[in-house]
């Protein structure tokens, strides 16, 4: 307010007038770093099993070097990008982006679930 009592153009907008995607964020990520893992896990396990080859150039080279190096790889970048997100909460376009990832990661773990019912078989 001015000294007129009058709203003055040069306020900020009110905090409370955003949404608070926090709580929905912090589940996005969690399921993107969890999805993560899960594929790691299977993908590893695919891999031993001569059930699968990695098509990643970069990830079948750290695969040669031994399961330690993919973890602290695939694990840290994700981990990295996932803080990234979290740092820029308060942007919109982040609730997309995390929803986005934790859907196709989960697509990606489901992929892996089929293709272990399928093996059975």
């Amino acid at each position: 307010m001015s000294l007129t009592n009058r709203p003055s153009d040069t306020t900020a907008p009110s905090a409370a007038a955003a949404p608070d995607w926090s709580r929905l964020v912090v589940w996005l990520l969690l399921a993107v770093w969890v999805f993560n893992a899960a594929d790691l896990v299977l993908t590893a396990d695919a891999l031993q099993a001569g059930r699968a080859e990695e098509l990643n150039p970069l990830m079948d080279a750290l695969f040669g070097l031994g399961l330690l190096p993919v973890a602290l790889y695939k694990i840290g970048v994700v981990t990295a990008g996932l803080l990234a997100l979290w740092m820029l909460r308060w942007h919109p376009a982040v609730v997309y982006a995390a929803a986005g990832l934790a859907v196709f990661l989960g697509l990606i773990v489901l992929y892996h679930i089929v293709g272990l019912w399928m093996y059975t078989l």
